[in-house]
């Protein structure tokens, strides 16, 4: 597992230099608890995706996959808008694959927390170059009680401006030809 999980957090820290230990933590919910929490209201989730989809970009980062890993397993991941919109531009589509990731999908909190164990581990150790202080601080200011799903750090979204939704690779595969991803 741990080799895996440095695997995971080594390929977004090369594609993604402005990622935190906030970041890392989203990555890993994304991973173990899925696309369900951004789908608890279909028609508002509808809504803010279309919304989403027709930002104007400010940004475009130098190299941008249409897919990112974000899960130890390779089965998550991030739909990337920038490279989804040039290559098909089909918002229904998307919400049809979050839809039915979302309900294939089975959320898994007691692998969260061991992860984020073996990360902060791999922390102290000086596996990653994250400090261990800050993340034991984030730990205590951000994951205390509350079960909400953490947003990006600040740097990362004035950065990355990240626009992506979750989906599961075996459903994509299902809905968009190789060929294209």
């Amino acid at each position: 597992m741990k080799d895996k999980l440095e695997t995971l957090i080594g390929y977004h820290s090369s594609i993604h230099p402005s990622l935190t230990v906030q970041d890392i933590y989203k990555l890993l919910y994304q991973g173990f608890m899925g696309p369900a929490h951004i789908i608890t209201d279909r028609d508002k989730a509808f809504s803010e995706l279309k919304r989403e989809f027709q930002l104007k970009e400010e940004h475009t980062p130098i190299k941008e996959e249409l897919l990112e890993t974000v899960s130890i397993d390779g089965n998550m991941v991030r739909i990337n808008f920038r490279p989804y919109k040039k290559k098909l531009d089909d918002v229904e589509l998307l919400f049809s694959i979050m839809l039915e990731s979302a309900d294939k999908f089975v959320p898994d909190e007691d692998k969260l927390r061991s992860t984020w164990a073996k990360f902060k581990q791999m922390v102290s150790v000086g596996k990653f170059l994250f400090d261990i202080e800050d993340t034991r601080n984030f730990e205590i200011n951000a994951l205390s009680g509350d079960k909400t799903p953490i947003r990006h750090s600040e740097i990362y979204r004035e950065n990355e401006k990240p626009r992506y939704r979750l989906a599961l690779l075996s459903v994509i595969e299902r809905w968009i030809p190789k060929s294209i991803m």
